[in-house]
Order: structure tokens, then sequence, then C-alpha cells
């Protein structure tokens, strides 16, 4: 089942922390008082039932079965595992597992993204399965991958300018054309953020 965000009428600003937190294994109440706490968002800070309402449908996104040592490729285990851990340690246990489809995408991720860290790679996880789900393109994604910005300035700059140019797509849903790299560091500082 697909989450549409735009039914849920939330600022993107919020929306990418309320995910943020949804991944880290937030509960609803949670979210609330911590965007209530931040001072810069407590004036655009939905009400708790839009919350639930987002968490259930993040929560639903990617639902299939669990994924399992035992049915997996030995080609693919020590990727997702790594991944796993990264989403046991972030979430502090309250999620322990992957979803099929996640373990699957995380094996591709994790190999199309040497250097950057393992919850790096469980966001990007998280983005493709949810494009897959919606049924919504990936080329702002693939193009993401293609440049590896996280690697270095020179792969940044490559990128940006790509970016800027218009001649690849956002790998994320843009609010304001206007503060596209604005719009693009924050995306980057939740995907390289583990705390």
């Amino acid at each position: 089942m697909a989450a549409n965000h735009r039914r849920w009428n939330v600022a993107g600003n919020i929306q990418g922390r309320g995910v943020d937190m949804v991944e880290r294994g937030w509960a609803p109440a949670q979210i609330f008082k911590a965007l209530g706490d931040d001072e810069s968002l407590r004036r655009e800070r939905p009400s708790q039932r839009t919350i639930q309402r987002m968490v259930v449908a993040l929560e639903l996104q990617g639902s299939s079965e669990r994924w399992s040592l035992l049915a997996s490729q030995p080609e693919e285990v020590n990727d997702v595992l790594k991944v796993l851990a990264a989403v046991i340690e972030v979430s502090a246990g309250s999620r322990t597992w992957l979803t099929t489809k996640e373990a699957a995408w995380a094996a591709r991720i994790v190999e199309a993204t040497p250097g950057l860290t393992a919850w790096g790679q469980y966001r990007l996880v998280r983005l493709y399965v949810r494009a897959e789900e919606q049924g919504t393109p990936t080329t702002g994604l693939d193009a993401f991958l293609a440049f590896e910005p996280w690697t270095d300035g020179e792969c940044l700059s490559a990128y940006l300018g790509a970016l800027v140019a218009g001649w690849v797509e956002p790998p994320f849903r843009l609010h304001e054309k206007a503060k596209l790299v604005q719009e693009f560091n924050d995306w980057m500082s939740r995907l390289t953020d583990v705390h």
C-alpha cells in the first residue's frame, strides 16, 4: 500500500523529519512532541492525528514478508546484514528486521554506493521501495547514484551542476525550485545523518 504524501498536507521540511523519525522507530506521540519542541517547526506542525496517519502509511509501505538469512542468496547476505545492523542501531532496537523488498533493494544499493554509511544506504532503500510501490520513476535516484555526490567535492559539484542545469531530476520531491540547492543540502544531510 503506497502512501500519498500530498494527502497529508504537510510541509516538506516536516515530512522529511517525520519520515526520518518513523524510520528510526519513533511513535506518533514522540514525533508530535519533537516537532513541537522545535520552535522553527511548531507553527507548521500538523495535528497528532495527521502524524498518526502518516506513520501508519509509512509503516505499511514495504510490508512484504520479513527477510530471512535462510531464504537469501549468499552473495547478498553481507550487504543486507550491514544495512540491518544500521536499522537496529538507529531505531534503538525498535526495528530489528527488513522486509524482503527492502533486503532485495539493500543488496543492490550497497553495491552501488560504496563509501555511503549503512544508514544512508537504508534511507535510499526506503526511497526505492516507495517509488516501486507508488509506481513512480526512479530516474532522479538513479542519477544521484550515478554521480556519487557523497564521495567527494568534485562529484558533489558535478552532480549539483547537473541538478541546477535541469539535466537530472532531484532524488526527492521538490517543493520550491528556487531553493533547489538548499533542499538538496537538507535532503543530503538527512541521508547521511545517523543521529
